[in-house]
Parts: C-alpha cells; sequence; structure tokens
C-alpha cells in the first residue's frame, strides 16, 4: 500500500480521536509531515487541511439530509465528534442552518433535491 493511501486509511480509521495531529501520524506512519503534505499537494492540501476536512464531511452530509431535520446542529455535531472550538462553532451553526434552508427549499420546489450520501 502507498503511504498516502496509509495516511488517508489512518486518518479515516481514528477520525474521533481527539490526538489525531499530523505529528501523531508522523510518528506512527514513519514519514515526516514535510513529506506527507507534499504528497497531499497533488489533492491541493495539506495533513491539516485533509483531516478537517475528513472531520467535518460526515456532519455536513447529515445536516443536508431531511431524514435527520429532527435533530438540531448540536446534536449531529456531538454524535460526528465535531471538533469545535467557540469560533468554528458559531461558523458551522450559522452554515448549517443556510444549507438546510436552501436544502428544505430545493425539495420543497421539486428543485433539484440536495444530494444525499446514504446512511450506512
Amino acid at each position: 500500500m502507498s503511504y498516502l493511501l496509509t495516511i488517508k486509511q489512518y486518518v479515516a480509521d481514528h477520525l474521533s480521536d481527539a490526538s489525531l495531529t499530523p505529528d501523531s501520524i508522523a510518528k506512527v506512519v514513519g514519514v515526516p509531515i514535510r513529506h506527507m503534505n507534499r504528497m497531499l499537494a497533488a489533492d491541493d492540501t495539506s495533513l491539516s487541511a485533509y483531516i478537517w476536512s475528513q472531520r467535518i464531511g460526515k456532519p455536513h452530509t447529515d445536516l443536508i439530509n431531511s431524514r435527520l431535520h429532527h435533530y438540531s446542529t448540536g446534536e449531529i455535531a456531538f454524535v460526528g465528534d465535531f471538533p469545535v472550538s467557540r469560533t468554528s462553532a458559531a461558523s458551522f451553526t450559522v452554515a448549517s442552518a443556510s444549507r438546510r434552508q436552501n436544502c428544505d427549499a430545493r425539495e420543497a420546489g421539486n428543485i433539484r433535491p440536495c444530494e444525499v450520501a446514504e446512511q450506512g
């Protein structure tokens, strides 16, 4: 398996681990952070940005899922182990409320519905 696949798999397997950092990944995988960033540059991202994007991916999918609208943004973030600070919590809440309204409007108007990943 290539180092890039190993890195991505390690991130996926440890997303809920609060201690998941570029340093912890470097120690486990045995590749310097600088080299991992070079590998991820092909995907136009860095290791830190990749970890962040993976952490917010599931809550984002859940937020636009009309079957989960009875859950609050906070409940979805909590269940998804979303790592929030006060700043990111505020922007996440505003953005998610806007996304939900846009999806509801699209579905109500029979305009192309929001894409939702199948729940596993």
